[in-house]
């Protein structure tokens, strides 16, 4: 922080003095008055204007807060920033030397950066390089995690459709069993959700935090998505309590695989995407949720229309799946 020092010049007129004052007394005086209106900080020697003192105090720590942030810092390939920043000199037109394209990927992998220059010496347009460099490098990131995203909405969009017809049609359960076993989910999800939420914040991987539970999640959940419909079918076939037991106990063990990586999917975005930049990747997420749940709809609507399955007494449900 700056000392705030002052000086009487000849040929400057000061209206706070007049001549003849004697300034060894008046000084004092003035500073303690300053003092007592709290206009001025006073810490050891030094006196601070109260509005730059609280502004330095702020920009200190700050500073320190970015320089020890105990998040997992996110990190960039060398490779992908190459890329991006070779297309944002082509939609800028733009050519960066080699000290502007250091200062670029140094800010780019650093939590603090201090960019200096005189005036016309470019740092504006590294600023603008920076800023596009980033926003493309995060929405390749967005996409990434928002796959997973779209992926559970695709699923509940076929779990909610197509399970119910199963349970009425296939095993003849009345509404009231079907609605109890289509509830479980949201039953499961007060317990599962925050508890693998929690866990996932605890956990440290090669593979990161919330990886090793999405891929865990992804691959038990395929597999189990793909036995429903073959007992479904068996059980068509050939009717029995045993395969309507194991239908439910694998519904339930989907369910669970379902929630052991929704939560970190989900807290994934934040994990990997600057806190300035969040609410347009939460925007990015949610709309590949969206398109998720259109896709299967798409889908569906091709292969099962109205006009193949009215009437028929079971639907394989098997190529959807």
């Amino acid at each position: 922080m700056s000392r705030m020092t002052g000086t009487v010049s000849r040929g400057i007129r000061c209206p706070i003095f007049k001549e003849g004052d004697d300034l060894v007394k008046i000084i004092p005086d003035t500073i303690i008055e300053a003092g007592h209106k709290r206009k001025i900080v006073i810490e050891g020697k030094r006196i601070y204007p109260k509005s730059l003192y609280n502004s330095e105090q702020e920009i200190a720590y700050d500073l320190y807060r970015l320089m020890n942030n105990r998040d997992e810092p996110i990190e960039y390939d060398e490779d992908e920033i190459d890329r991006c920043l070779e297309d944002v000199q082509a939609e800028l037109s733009i050519t960066y030397g080699q000290d502007q394209l250091q200062a670029i990927k140094d800010a780019i992998k650093s939590p603090v950066f201090l960019l200096t220059g005189g005036p016309g010496t470019g740092k504006t347009t590294i600023l603008r390089g920076i800023t596009e460099v980033y926003m493309k490098l995060n929405n390749k990131r967005t996409v990434l995690v928002g796959l997973a995203f779209l992926s559970i909405c695709a699923f509940w969009q076929m779990y909610d459709n197509v399970v119910p017809l199963i349970l009425t049609k296939t095993f003849h359960l009345n509404e009231t069993f079907s609605g109890a076993i289509m509830a479980a989910d949201n039953i499961l999800a007060l317990f599962l959700l925050p508890f693998f939420g929690t866990l996932s914040d605890r956990t440290n991987t090669k593979l990161g935090k919330r990886t090793p539970y999405i891929l865990g999640g992804t691959l038990a959940a395929v597999i189990l998505l793909n036995i429903l419909p073959l007992l479904d079918n068996s059980y068509y076939s050939a009717a029995s309590a045993g395969k309507m037991i194991a239908f439910i106990v694998v519904l339930g063990l989907l369910l669970i695989s379902m929630g052991t990586y929704r939560s970190p999917a989900v807290a994934l975005m934040p994990d990997v995407t600057p806190k300035p930049l969040r609410s347009r990747a939460n925007a990015i997420i949610n709309l590949m949720g969206a398109v998720g749940g259109i896709i299967y709809l798409a889908i569906a609507a091709v292969m099962y229309p109205n006009s193949k399955v009215l009437g028929l007494d079971h639907v394989n449900y098997q190529p959807l799946f």
